[in-house]
């Protein structure tokens, strides 16, 4: 095996990996199942982030993930 069919191989294990949830620190339905909304900008137990900060960094970062992928030159 070649090192590009290496890496590509490697590549496609970790997104199946990634897509069946397979390194997430929360999930998301864990996170909010059940949550009360008025309680969202009040410090999880454990966590140094609000609810609120929680929710925001995932869309960041889905967004970032997104222009990455769709924009070549996307920095």
């Amino acid at each position: 095996m070649t090192t590009e069919q290496n890496a590509d191989d490697s590549l496609r294990k970790h997104i199946i990996k990634i897509l069946n949830g397979g390194d997430a620190h929360l999930y998301f339905d864990d996170l909010t199942e059940g949550f009360p909304v008025d309680r969202c900008g009040e410090k999880i137990h454990g966590l140094p982030y609000t609810a609120w900060q929680v929710l925001e960094h995932l869309r960041i970062a889905q967004w970032d993930i997104i222009e990455f992928a769709l924009n070549p030159e996307y920095v």
